[in-house]
């Protein structure tokens, strides 16, 4: 089902870019949603293991940008995030209060998941 706010040619087109940042082909960055975007958004969350419950549900779409604004400042963040010695140093943190550390483990917004992978790459330094 399409998402009311997914049916702005800016916000599709927004989507577009991202694929296309997250290494996926769209096709043309048209904002239209066409067979090349469905197909890319499909192998996205095949990749990612993502239980879409609608391919343009904004949830879904939303993870999609989210992904490529992360990825845009990390591009190893994807190998990071799923890395045992990431979840170890994260459960390891004590300046972030568990009640955080569970929060950013389900969800965060960008900037926040930016953060702690910078603060995980310095540490690794």
């Amino acid at each position: 089902m399409l998402d009311r706010t997914n049916q702005d040619p800016a916000r599709v087109k927004r989507i577009q870019s991202s694929l296309i940042a997250a290494g996926y082909d769209p096709g043309p960055l048209d904002g239209i949603i066409g067979p090349q975007t469905t197909a890319a958004l499909k192998q996205f969350a095949v990749d990612q293991a993502i239980e879409a419950g609608g391919l343009f549900a904004d949830d879904f779409t939303g993870a999609v940008l989210l992904y490529a604004e992360i990825s845009a400042t990390h591009p190893d963040a994807p190998q990071i995030i799923r890395s045992a010695d990431f979840a170890l140093w994260l459960d390891r943190q004590t300046h972030f209060q568990s009640r955080d550390i569970q929060r950013l483990k389900k969800s965060a917004a960008a900037q926040q998941i930016i953060e702690i992978l910078d603060r995980y790459k310095s540490d690794k330094r």
